[in-house]
Formats: structure tokens, C-alpha cells, sequence
């Protein structure tokens, strides 16, 4: 008895209680909807498509990378690049995507030059087809162009992984040869690689080189004749090029373009010292790889004491079947007095023996 007293005290209180506080009980079904964040919603909606930027290193520009669709394997995304102003104006866009998902690029590493001139980035196909090359393509800023670095360079790139260095090189492991054979590592200065493409070309067949030269510039062909230099050391055999820059108002420079016999096969500093003529002071030689196909040879650096303005001067010098080939530039002052002087150095990059 007194079990079931106890027994209708306490369901009384509970059903009492629940009675008293009916208004303030609020099912789990009723409450409001709590909304996650929008930033951290939308990091967990990018999880697997996640948009990567890359702003250069002045600030202006910004490069992005984004997922544009996935590929049949389902192990990567075919991408899409976009390049921005700061001020959020589309500058250049990119679709690499496929209709299959199986036949466009995945790009795998990206990065601006130090000078923020231009973006590269490597890619590979989002099918696995022809996996022994990477596909590389480059931004120009001042050309506001994307182009196929094979294309503009000749030269096919081995490996995605790819370096860049202070203010415009970039580093690859390239092919050696036309086909798929030997690899090395080779270094590019872009602002040569680009901005020579729309220069005009000087090739001389019978000696087997060429070389490009800006479009501004003037071009002069002389034959051998009793001006020209010689003496125990060689003489010169061929056609001498001379390229000629002329601003107004401002001192011109030249580049000039020679081919030597070398009789006695003297090296090439042995060469240098007695072909140097008496108006110009020595004052350093280094050797150096230069040219689209990464030719030896030494580097000259004189001073012209005849002039009555500072006149830098600048030989190259290399041997091909037994000749000397001198490549040879001056300017008074031509980092102040005519810019142009300074496109010699781009010049220089464009000398290729011909195969």
C-alpha cells in the first residue's frame, strides 16, 4: 500500500511539472537552423576543387588556377588559368578542359619570375597520354599573351619541375635532341625567349649560323676587300653583317658580325690578343655558353680610348670548322645614351649554328 501511495505522489509531481512548464519546453525539431559560416561553408565546398592563386611579386597581377573539370580516371582536375590586375580585370583565360576528361591538361606546378614579367606553368595530360614530355606555357606581361614555350623556344621539356631565378630565369631538364633521347638541365631567360619572336633574321648559309636582330635595327652586308683587317693571325673570309641602331639625338650603336680564317689555329684568347686592335683597352675576358644551342666561347670586355665619350665594347668569340666567328658590339654609354644598345645582350641569345 504505502508502495503504490509513493508510486502516484511521484507520477502526480512529474505530470504536475510537465504541466507547469508545457510553455517553456521546446522540441529538438523546433529549433532554428544554425547556418555554418559562409567561409568555412565554402572551404569545405572547394575541398576537392580548390581554386590556388598566385600573386606576383610587385603586387599587380594575379594568376589563378582552377579546377575546371574532372577527369575520367577521377584522380585530378583539367584546369583553367585566368590572369588578373589587381583591380579585378581579366587580362588573359585559358580553358585546358575536355569534352572526355580525358584529353586536357592538368597543370602541375606554377609560378611568376622574380621581376613579375611572366608566369609559367607545367602541365600534363589529364589522360596519362604521352607522359614522357610536360607541357609548358608562359605569360608575357608586356606582351599581355600566353605562349607555348616548345613553340617559342624550340625545345621540349622533359619534366614538370621546373625552377625560376632572379629576374627572368627559368630552369627545365629539356631534350638535347629532336627526338625523345638524352636530357639536361638548361636555364632560359625569358625576356630573350619572348621578346625576340618578332625579330627579324640574318642566317648565313655558307658558314652554317644565324641570328636574329630587332626590327628597328638596320642590317649591312660588306664583302672582304684591302679595309679589311688581317695579318699573321687570320683574315677575314666571308661577308661582314653589321647591325646598326640609330636613335635620334642620341649616339648609335652597332653589332657586328664576323668570320676569320685562323691559319695558325691559335685559341681563342691567343686569337684576341693578336687581333685586338691599339685603339681599345683590354679589361676582362670570362668564358661563357651562349646561343639557342648553348655554344663555348669567351667573353671580351674592352674601352675604346679614341672617343671622347665612355664607349663600352663587348666581344664573343667561338670557333666553327676551324674559323673564328667574332661577335662584336659597342655604344657610348648605351645603358644612358640609347637603350637600344642594350638589346645586344638579347641578340647574343639568338646565335644558333645552323644543324
Amino acid at each position: 500500500m504505502i508502495v503504490m501511495i509513493l508510486a502516484l505522489i511521484v507520477s502526480g509531481g512529474i505530470l504536475g511539472y510537465l504541466r507547469y512548464f508545457k510553455k517553456e519546453i521546446i522540441l529538438i525539431s523546433q529549433l532554428p537552423e544554425v547556418k555554418k559560416p559562409e567561409k568555412i561553408a565554402e572551404e569545405e565546398r572547394t575541398t576537392e576543387k580548390k581554386i590556388k592563386t598566385y600573386q606576383s611579386p610587385n603586387g599587380f597581377l594575379i594568376a589563378k588556377v582552377i579546377p575546371g573539370k574532372k577527369n575520367q580516371l577521377g584522380n585530378a582536375w583539367e584546369s583553367i588559368v585566368e590572369i588578373w590586375t589587381n583591380d579585378r580585370k581579366l587580362l588573359q583565360k585559358k580553358n585546358y578542359t575536355s569534352e572526355d576528361g580525358d584529353h586536357g591538361l592538368v597543370i602541375s606546378q606554377a609560378a611568376w619570375t622574380p621581376d613579375s614579367q611572366f608566369f609559367i606553368y607545367s602541365a600534363y595530360s589529364s589522360g596519362g597520354h604521352q607522359p614522357w614530355f610536360s607541357r609548358v606555357y608562359v605569360y608575357s606581361r608586356s606582351c599581355d599573351k600566353i605562349y607555348n614555350f616548345k613553340e617559342v623556344s624550340g625545345f621540349t621539356v622533359a619534366r614538370d619541375e621546373f625552377t625560376v631565378a632572379t629576374p627572368d630565369i627559368v630552369t627545365f631538364t629539356v631534350y638535347t635532341s629532336p627526338g625523345m633521347g638524352p636530357t639536361a638541365t638548361k636555364s632560359f631567360k625569358l625576356s630573350d625567349v619572348i621578346n625576340t619572336l618578332n625579330w627579324k633574321v640574318y642566317r648565313n648559309e655558307k658558314y652554317g649560323f644565324e641570328i636574329k636582330y630587332p626590327k628597328n635595327w638596320k642590317l649591312w652586308i660588306t664583302q672582304p676587300d684591302e679595309f679589311s683587317p688581317y695579318g699573321d693571325w687570320g683574315e677575314q673570309i666571308g661577308e661582314l653583317a653589321i647591325f646598326q641602331s640609330r636613335v635620334i639625338g642620341k649616339p648609335y650603336c652597332e653589332f657586328h658580325l664576323t668570320i676569320y680564317s685562323n691559319p695558325k689555329n691559335l685559341s681563342i684568347r691567343d686569337f684576341w690578343r693578336a687581333r685586338l686592335p691599339e685603339v681599345y683597352k683590354f679589361k676582362s675576358s670570362e668564358n661563357i655558353i651562349f646561343g639557342e644551342n648553348q655554344i663555348s666561347g669567351v667573353k671580351f670586355s674592352m674601352e675604346r680610348t679614341d672617343q671622347p665619350l665612355p664607349n663600352e665594347s663587348t666581344a664573343v668569340i667561338t670557333k666553327k670548322d676551324g674559323n673564328i666567328i667574332e661577335l662584336f658590339w659597342w655604344g657610348q654609354d648605351p645603358a644612358i645614351s640609347n637603350p637600344e644598345c642594350l638589346k645586344s645582350d638579347q641578340m647574343l641569345s639568338t646565335f644558333r649554328f645552323l644543324e
